[in-house]
Protein backbone atom coordinates (compact mmCIF):
# COMPACT_ATOMS: atom_id res chain seq x y z
CA UNK A 1 0.00 0.00 0.00
CA UNK A 2 1.18 3.66 -1.27
CA UNK A 3 0.19 5.13 2.36
CA UNK A 4 1.16 8.46 1.57
CA UNK A 5 -1.05 8.79 -1.96
CA UNK A 6 -3.55 6.57 -0.57
CA UNK A 7 -3.46 3.49 -3.43
CA UNK A 8 -1.85 0.57 -4.25
CA UNK A 9 1.73 0.46 -4.98
CA UNK A 10 1.58 0.53 -9.32
CA UNK A 11 2.45 -3.08 -9.71
CA UNK A 12 -1.14 -4.59 -8.27
CA UNK A 13 -3.24 -2.21 -10.87
CA UNK A 14 -2.95 -4.51 -13.58
CA UNK A 15 -4.01 -8.57 -13.43
CA UNK A 16 -0.69 -8.82 -15.02
CA UNK A 17 1.71 -7.51 -12.74
CA UNK A 18 -0.32 -9.20 -9.86
CA UNK A 19 -0.19 -12.58 -11.46
CA UNK A 20 3.68 -11.56 -11.69
CA UNK A 21 3.89 -11.10 -8.03
CA UNK A 22 3.06 -15.22 -7.79
CA UNK A 23 4.74 -16.73 -10.38
CA UNK A 24 6.89 -19.59 -9.49
CA UNK A 25 10.49 -19.71 -10.63
CA UNK A 26 9.92 -21.71 -14.09
CA UNK A 27 9.44 -19.23 -17.33
CA UNK A 28 6.57 -19.36 -19.15
CA UNK A 29 4.86 -17.16 -21.81
CA UNK A 30 2.78 -15.13 -18.77
CA UNK A 31 6.38 -14.07 -17.92
CA UNK A 32 7.51 -12.45 -21.41
CA UNK A 33 7.34 -9.38 -22.56
CA UNK A 34 7.00 -9.20 -26.11
CA UNK A 35 8.61 -5.82 -27.79
CA UNK A 36 7.36 -4.09 -30.93
CA UNK A 37 9.43 -1.22 -32.44
CA UNK A 38 6.81 0.86 -34.11
CA UNK A 39 7.70 3.88 -36.92
CA UNK A 40 5.19 7.28 -37.61
CA UNK A 41 4.76 5.29 -41.22
CA UNK A 42 1.43 4.26 -40.60
CA UNK A 43 1.81 1.05 -43.29
CA UNK A 44 5.27 0.24 -42.82
CA UNK A 45 6.31 -2.88 -42.37
CA UNK A 46 10.68 -2.59 -42.72
CA UNK A 47 12.98 -5.47 -41.37
CA UNK A 48 15.32 -4.92 -38.34
CA UNK A 49 18.85 -6.67 -40.09
CA UNK A 50 20.49 -6.76 -36.44
CA UNK A 51 16.94 -8.81 -34.92
CA UNK A 52 15.94 -11.61 -37.14
CA UNK A 53 12.30 -12.04 -37.34
CA UNK A 54 11.50 -8.56 -36.26
CA UNK A 55 10.78 -5.37 -38.42
CA UNK A 56 9.88 -1.86 -37.64
CA UNK A 57 6.14 -1.85 -38.12
CA UNK A 58 3.12 0.88 -38.77
CA UNK A 59 0.53 1.72 -36.55
CA UNK A 60 -2.25 0.49 -39.09
CA UNK A 61 -0.47 -2.54 -39.55
CA UNK A 62 -0.20 -3.26 -35.46
CA UNK A 63 -3.35 -5.54 -35.65
CA UNK A 64 -1.36 -8.31 -38.48
CA UNK A 65 0.87 -8.73 -36.00
CA UNK A 66 -0.57 -8.79 -32.83
CA UNK A 67 -4.07 -10.51 -33.05
CA UNK A 68 -2.42 -13.92 -33.50
CA UNK A 69 0.14 -13.63 -30.93
CA UNK A 70 -2.89 -12.35 -28.42
CA UNK A 71 -4.85 -15.15 -29.35
CA UNK A 72 -1.45 -17.61 -28.98
CA UNK A 73 -1.95 -16.36 -25.09
CA UNK A 74 0.83 -13.05 -25.15
CA UNK A 75 -0.10 -10.94 -22.13
CA UNK A 76 2.43 -8.38 -22.23
CA UNK A 77 4.14 -5.45 -24.88
CA UNK A 78 6.79 -2.99 -24.55
CA UNK A 79 6.39 -0.23 -27.07
CA UNK A 80 9.56 1.64 -28.41
CA UNK A 81 9.51 4.40 -30.61
CA UNK A 82 10.88 5.99 -33.78
CA UNK A 83 10.40 9.16 -35.99
CA UNK A 84 11.65 10.14 -39.16
CA UNK A 85 15.03 12.18 -39.00
CA UNK A 86 13.18 15.37 -40.03
CA UNK A 87 10.76 15.00 -37.33
CA UNK A 88 13.60 15.21 -34.52
CA UNK A 89 14.39 18.27 -32.65
CA UNK A 90 16.08 19.41 -29.39
CA UNK A 91 13.05 18.65 -26.83
CA UNK A 92 12.65 15.23 -28.71
CA UNK A 93 8.82 16.68 -28.50
CA UNK A 94 7.35 13.97 -31.11
CA UNK A 95 8.29 11.66 -28.71
CA UNK A 96 4.98 13.04 -26.41
CA UNK A 97 3.26 14.74 -29.20
CA UNK A 98 -0.47 13.69 -30.63
CA UNK A 99 1.54 12.14 -33.37
CA UNK A 100 3.85 10.59 -31.57
CA UNK A 101 4.14 6.22 -32.60
CA UNK A 102 3.88 5.09 -29.37
CA UNK A 103 0.90 7.54 -28.16
CA UNK A 104 -1.12 6.50 -31.00
CA UNK A 105 -0.20 3.05 -30.34
CA UNK A 106 -1.26 3.26 -26.73
CA UNK A 107 -4.39 4.63 -27.53
CA UNK A 108 -5.16 1.87 -30.58
CA UNK A 109 -3.42 -0.89 -28.68
CA UNK A 110 -5.35 -0.37 -24.93
CA UNK A 111 -8.95 -0.08 -26.78
CA UNK A 112 -7.91 -3.48 -29.26
CA UNK A 113 -6.39 -5.21 -26.60
CA UNK A 114 -7.34 -4.44 -22.67
CA UNK A 115 -6.21 -7.03 -20.91
CA UNK A 116 -2.78 -6.79 -22.42
CA UNK A 117 -0.36 -5.10 -20.21
CA UNK A 118 1.69 -2.11 -22.07
CA UNK A 119 4.67 -1.25 -21.40
CA UNK A 120 6.33 1.69 -22.83
CA UNK A 121 10.69 2.69 -23.16
CA UNK A 122 11.20 6.23 -21.86
CA UNK A 123 13.69 7.73 -23.40
CA UNK A 124 14.86 10.79 -26.03
CA UNK A 125 17.76 9.62 -27.82
CA UNK A 126 15.51 8.32 -30.55
CA UNK A 127 13.19 11.53 -30.96
CA UNK A 128 16.69 14.68 -30.51
CA UNK A 129 18.19 15.94 -33.45
CA UNK A 130 21.63 15.56 -31.84
CA UNK A 131 20.97 12.04 -30.39
CA UNK A 132 21.66 11.97 -26.80
CA UNK A 133 18.73 10.82 -24.30
CA UNK A 134 18.54 14.46 -22.70
CA UNK A 135 17.95 18.32 -23.02
CA UNK A 136 21.39 20.01 -24.05
CA UNK A 137 22.54 23.18 -22.26
CA UNK A 138 22.86 25.57 -25.56
CA UNK A 139 26.04 27.24 -24.40
CA UNK A 140 28.00 24.14 -23.11
CA UNK A 141 26.56 21.39 -25.23
CA UNK A 142 26.20 18.70 -22.56
CA UNK A 143 23.50 17.46 -20.98
CA UNK A 144 21.37 19.42 -18.43
CA UNK A 145 20.27 16.62 -16.32
CA UNK A 146 17.92 18.84 -13.85
CA UNK A 147 15.62 19.90 -17.70
CA UNK A 148 16.36 16.38 -19.08
CA UNK A 149 14.55 15.03 -16.05
CA UNK A 150 11.66 17.41 -16.38
CA UNK A 151 11.26 16.73 -20.05
CA UNK A 152 11.75 13.17 -19.01
CA UNK A 153 8.87 12.78 -16.73
CA UNK A 154 6.40 14.94 -18.84
CA UNK A 155 6.96 11.85 -21.76
CA UNK A 156 6.48 9.63 -18.96
CA UNK A 157 3.10 10.97 -17.74
CA UNK A 158 1.88 11.48 -21.53
CA UNK A 159 2.57 7.64 -22.16
CA UNK A 160 0.59 7.04 -18.84
CA UNK A 161 -2.58 8.74 -20.15
CA UNK A 162 -2.59 7.66 -23.91
CA UNK A 163 -2.63 3.73 -21.65
CA UNK A 164 0.57 2.75 -20.59
CA UNK A 165 0.20 0.23 -17.45
CA UNK A 166 3.99 0.36 -17.41
CA UNK A 167 7.04 2.00 -18.26
CA UNK A 168 10.82 0.64 -18.90
CA UNK A 169 12.92 3.77 -19.01
CA UNK A 170 16.23 3.52 -20.66
CA UNK A 171 17.44 6.85 -19.82
CA UNK A 172 20.64 7.12 -18.00
CA UNK A 173 19.58 10.62 -16.58
CA UNK A 174 20.56 10.55 -12.48
CA UNK A 175 17.78 10.61 -10.76
CA UNK A 176 15.00 9.77 -13.15
CA UNK A 177 14.21 6.75 -11.06
CA UNK A 178 12.20 9.19 -8.51
CA UNK A 179 9.80 10.63 -10.94
CA UNK A 180 8.29 7.07 -11.62
CA UNK A 181 6.36 6.61 -8.17
CA UNK A 182 3.27 7.14 -9.25
CA UNK A 183 3.84 4.57 -12.06
CA UNK A 184 4.55 1.29 -12.53
CA UNK A 185 8.51 0.95 -14.02
CA UNK A 186 10.46 -1.62 -15.00
CA UNK A 187 14.44 -1.06 -14.95
CA UNK A 188 16.03 -2.56 -17.79
CA UNK A 189 19.03 -4.62 -16.82
CA UNK A 190 20.30 -4.41 -20.55
CA UNK A 191 21.61 -0.60 -19.63
CA UNK A 192 23.98 -2.20 -16.99
CA UNK A 193 25.65 -3.97 -20.53
CA UNK A 194 25.77 -1.44 -23.13
CA UNK A 195 27.00 -3.07 -26.01
CA UNK A 196 23.72 -5.32 -25.64
CA UNK A 197 21.93 -2.74 -26.58
CA UNK A 198 23.64 -2.98 -30.16
CA UNK A 199 20.60 -4.26 -32.36
CA UNK A 200 18.66 -1.69 -30.73
CA UNK A 201 20.74 1.12 -32.20
CA UNK A 202 19.95 -0.52 -36.10
CA UNK A 203 16.26 0.23 -34.64
CA UNK A 204 16.71 3.89 -33.99
CA UNK A 205 19.32 5.01 -36.33
CA UNK A 206 17.60 4.02 -39.16
CA UNK A 207 15.57 6.61 -41.60
CA UNK A 208 12.11 5.94 -42.48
Amino acid sequence: INAEYGGLHPSYNHEVTRTWQNLPTTVSKKSLIFPIFITDAQNAKIQIKALPEQYQWGIDRLPELLDPLVEKGLTSLLLFGLVNHEKKNPLGLNASSPTSPVVQALQKLKKRYPSVLLLTDVCMCQYTDHGHCGVLDPTSKRIDNSKSLDRISQIALEYAEAGADMIAPSDMMDGSHLFYFWIGFLDLSLDFRVDGLGPLRTFYTRKV
